[in-house]
């Protein structure tokens, strides 16, 4: 289960049904994992002990803003952007700026699982899958274990079946794609692995997807559009394929192709938005037609990564969810969430990420949902957040300090993360002297 894992850093995870996700028995290499993982809560201790004994000295000292136009990112940091209220961060906070989200954890209802997603449904509640299924209808503040939904996935796979992807529809079908070990003639698992994909609709029926037997491509993960169609995002042989499954045949057609495996993908109306890389495929499910790049999205996705695979901020994911009206889309980053009007010239910030759990660099972004009452509710890795928006809060915190380092430290990040998260009146400017981009030498940055 952990190699699947390992080898699908893309995905959300594997878990197998008929084991605990997370065994309690111990073997050699999860003793140097758990002693590894002492080691990083004792760095990141000392570094939030380090930025905390720098507030109580800079306390009360004001610094500049933390961020620069990137990407046609515009700095608007709060809901009342539209207005021109919002605080700029690199002037400084306004006095007159108003206005933020403000995150709340709150408690899964299981730590035993692997956290894979969150689904709206059209009666308002919410499905989280972990290995098991429960419900919200008070926007995560509780959870009821979905006995039904469970047995469902449970009686179409083996005991030899690891999960690796889920999704739910607004109606509650579901689809998932799992791997299957072979057998040896003595009934023992073989290393022969299968990739299988299925989809199971309220009353327990399912039907398999047929998947591409060539071995060249293989899913990744599964979406459905607010209507319930089904789509596939492939990956393999260095490129990224979006495929459309009919949930009544299994059969499959494919859409359109990227350069690159998928990160996420969302629907906005009729569109549907796939980010892959530096590039977001626009795709008009109403005509079958892939429309023209849009210039200031890609822009920003390039400002994210730093010339490979990976992020330039720390966050591994990315999350894409559909806007409160037609044409706009959230997209959940390291860097904070920000909505755009697809076709539009800036990118809003609606959520810092130096002011949220999105910027910690021991975080990986699972889910992002808008309810109703325009809050949001983001699954990341082991942690539930709540982000409520207070009119009654500065757009940025009356408190500023920076705080430098000479190379990028993620245990600073971290900790920089967990002070601000219980102190929202504090904004902590992170600054380093050697990016790596720049050329700065170390004698410069000194």
């Amino acid at each position: 289960m952990l190699e699947l894992h390992k080898q699908n850093r893309g995905r959300a995870g594997a878990c197998r049904f008929n084991i605990p996700p997370a065994p309690k028995m111990q073997s050699g290499k999860e003793e140097i994992h758990m002693e590894q993982g002492r080691r990083r809560k004792r760095r990141v201790a000392l570094g939030l002990a380090f930025v905390m004994a720098m507030m109580v000295f800079a306390q009360g000292c004001r610094g500049q803003g933390a961020s620069k136009e990137e990407g046609g990112v515009s700095q608007a940091q709060n809901m009342n952007a539209s207005q021109g209220n919002a605080a700029d961060p690199q002037e400084g906070p306004a006095s007159d700026a108003m206005g933020r989200f403000v995150e709340e954890e709150r408690a899964l209802p299981s730590e035993d699982g692997i956290p894979m997603g969150l689904f709206a449904q059209e009666d308002g509640s919410i499905l989280y899958y972990d290995g098991e299924i429960y419900r919200s209808t008070d926007q995560g503040e509780t959870w009821q274990k979905e006995e039904g939904l469970t047995g469902r996935l449970k009686e179409h796979t083996s005991d030899n079946s690891y999960l690796m992807h889920l999704a739910a529809d607004r109606k509650g079908n579901q689809a998932f794609i799992y791997a299957e070990l072979g057998e040896t003639e003595q009934g023992e698992e073989s290393t022969d692995i299968s990739t299988k994909a299925l989809y199971v609709d309220t009353e327990g029926n399912a039907v398999p997807i047929m998947l591409d037997d060539t071995g060249e491509i293989y899913p990744q993960s599964l979406c459905f559009s607010p209507d319930g169609r089904l789509f596939l995002l492939m990956s393999g042989n260095g490129v990224g394929a979006v495929q459309e499954a009919d949930t009544a045949s299994g059969q499959t057609a494919q859409l359109f192709t990227a350069g690159r495996s998928f990160d996420g993908c969302g629907f906005s109306g009729s569109i549907l938005a796939a980010v892959s890389g530096e590039e977001a495929c626009l795709y008009n499910l109403e005509t079958g037609e892939l429309l023209e790049q849009d210039t200031v999205l890609g822009e920003f996705l390039a400002s994210l990564y730093g010339g490979d695979s990976w992020y330039k901020d720390a966050v591994s994911g990315i999350a894409v969810t559909g806007g409160e009206t037609e044409n706009t889309i959230y997209l959940a980053t390291g860097r904070g969430l920000y909505r755009h009007v697809l076709g539009g010239t800036v990118m809003e910030q609606v959520i810092d990420g130096n002011l949220s759990s999105f910027g910690r660099p021991d975080t990986e972004i699972r889910s992002i949902l808008q309810l109703a009452d325009g809050n949001f509710l983001a699954l990341f890795g082991g942690r539930l957040c709540y982000y409520r928006y207070d009119a009654t809060l500065p757009a940025m915190p009356s408190q500023q300090l920076t705080v430098y380092s000479l190379e990028e430290n993620s245990t600073i990040r971290q900790a920089i993360s967990q002070y601000q998260s219980v102190n929202p009146d504090v904004y902590i400017r992170y600054e380093v002297g050697m990016d790596g981009e720049s050329g700065m030498t170390w004698d410069d940055a000194v």
